[in-house]
């Protein structure tokens, strides 16, 4: 009887490293910014090219924006992915 709670508490804990360890990227559509974030949405990394600013200030930023919220995407899709493999593996016997 004891085992199934341990069994489950390392499968919940296998699934929150896995899923905190998920990340997302994208590149700006100019390949002027890219960016790298967790499913929780912080910036893990982060490259801006030599001449991201040459179109100001305010168009960078923009840029900014707008790639976080693709590589924010692309993050949660991983993580989702990671949970539908989890839950599959769970089905069929796996990760114990």
């Amino acid at each position: 009887m004891i085992e199934e709670p341990r069994r489950l508490a390392r499968r919940v804990r296998a699934l929150n490293e896995a899923t905190d360890n998920a990340r997302g990227s994208a590149y700006s559509q100019d390949g002027t910014v890219f960016l790298e974030v967790n499913t929780l949405g912080a910036i893990t990394s982060i490259w801006l090219a030599d001449h991201a600013n040459e179109r100001g200030m305010d168009v960078l930023a923009d840029l900014i924006i707008a790639t976080h919220q693709k590589a924010r995407k692309a993050a949660i899709a991983e993580g989702q992915r990671i949970y539908d493999r989890f839950v599959a593996e769970g089905s069929a016997g796996g990760l114990k």
